[in-house]
């Protein structure tokens, strides 16, 4: 089951990697409780929910992650990773507070990142440890993984298509993204079509990657697609490794948006 681990924190750090620009600041508040489903080579093997709350002058996000009732009758796997931050007057993001825990059959663990708003740094821990892996200059003017998501709706929300590059850091990993935005397109998910945004990202491992990471990550591609309205919900991601491709599709949203697949 470190198989199984190890494509679930993949899956994470996809959502995770493409960081590090502002989140517009928008007088409405924007609460998306999502749930999905996961699929590794096909098979459905866990549940996620995630919730994105923004407001003014705020913002915090939640997401958590359960191997699904058949996988979990052998092993056991839950793992939460929240932020907190605040939206500045220019519109940049400024977290605060990211925290990941997760339990499982074998053992408990954690992570996450403090920020010094004075020096722009973020210092990393794991397991209680802080990170001695990324040095400071690699720990500067980056954000963390639940941040990307505010990032990508901010970039759809404002049309800014092309090519970016960010700088991304989880507590343990540094890695720099190559995001592309691309215009809404009519797309197929699940049984419904409609108008989706698609956002790409690829990766150069910079700093904390162990050798097979370090080979392993730059050929990797995530694939988003999120909804083409005013709130720009994620529909479904897609991530393809050397190894693996690992996707999750939405199941339902909170109200009755027509551009929201619910069964």
């Amino acid at each position: 089951m470190g198989r199984l681990r190890h494509i679930i924190a993949c899956l994470l750090m996809a959502f995770l990697l493409p960081l590090c620009t502002p989140a517009g600041a928008g007088s409405r508040a924007d609460s998306i409780p999502v749930s999905y489903n996961g699929y590794i080579r096909g098979f459905q093997v866990v549940d996620v929910s995630m919730i994105l709350d923004q407001q003014a002058d705020r913002y915090r996000g939640n997401i958590r992650i359960d191997v699904n009732a058949l996988i979990g009758f052998f092993y056991k796997w839950e793992g939460v990773i929240s932020v907190e931050g605040r939206v500045e007057n220019d519109g940049r993001l400024r977290p605060t507070d990211y925290r990941t825990a997760w339990i499982s059959t074998a053992k408990t663990g954690n992570g996450g990142i403090t920020f010094d708003p004075q020096s722009d740094t973020a210092n990393g821990f794991w397991e209680d440890k802080p990170d001695l892996e990324v040095p400071l200059e690699h720990r500067q003017n980056v954000l963390d993984p639940l941040t990307m998501f505010f990032v990508m709706q901010k970039a759809l929300r404002e049309q800014r298509y092309g090519l970016s590059e960010w700088r991304s850091y989880d507590g343990r990993h540094r890695a720099d993204v190559h995001m592309t935005v691309m215009p809404p397109t009519q797309e197929t998910i699940g049984e419904r079509s409609f108008q989706a945004a698609t956002v790409t990202t690829t990766y150069t491992p910079i700093a904390g990657f162990n050798p097979t990471q370090m080979e392993t990550w730059p050929k990797s591609k995530s694939t988003l697609m999120f909804s083409d309205d005013d709130r720009h919900v994620l529909l479904l991601m897609k991530i393809e490794t050397p190894n693996n491709t690992v996707m999750m599709r939405i199941k339902c949203a909170d109200d009755a948006n027509p551009n929201v697949v619910c069964p």
